[in-house]
């Protein structure tokens, strides 16, 4: 079994302590790539029938239905996207825990609490910095 990267383990760890009501989702996966090295991917999540652009932006389209996710101060936040870090085996969300989880158990936390469904895309560079792509796909 591949065991969870490292530094990036550690770097959760410390946002997880730190989180406050106004921490950005995208702002951590970023910094945890970052500290493996630049490998793996960031992911957002949306719900089932979110609203979808073709490029990243701030905010997205916050018309989109919500997602929940169990974070650590609630059991059932609503958010209209959410973005994490992926290793290709695990998911580092400090929002979510303080430790690595296994991508097949966090698709289930994601299931169990969004029974309508849930949808994804993976975040893309471009031409433009300053507005990557959204890609679909498998993570």
């Amino acid at each position: 079994m591949t065991i969870p990267d490292a530094s990036a383990s550690k770097v959760l760890q410390e946002q997880h302590e730190k989180l406050g009501d106004y921490s950005y989702c995208t702002e951590c996966a970023e910094n945890l790539m970052e500290a493996s090295g630049g490998q793996g991917k960031v992911i957002i999540f949306g719900s089932k029938d979110a609203k979808w652009d073709d490029g990243y932006s701030w905010g997205l389209n916050e018309t989109s239905p919500n997602l929940n996710i169990p974070t650590k101060t609630t059991n059932n936040a609503e958010y209209t996207y959410h973005s994490v870090y992926t290793d290709g085996k695990y998911i580092y969300d400090p929002f979510v825990s303080d430790k690595p989880i296994p991508q097949s158990d966090y698709t289930q936390i994601l299931k169990d609490k969004n029974p309508n469904g849930v949808s994804w895309r993976i975040k893309g560079e471009t031409d433009s910095p300053d507005i990557p792509e959204l890609k679909k796909g498998g993570f």
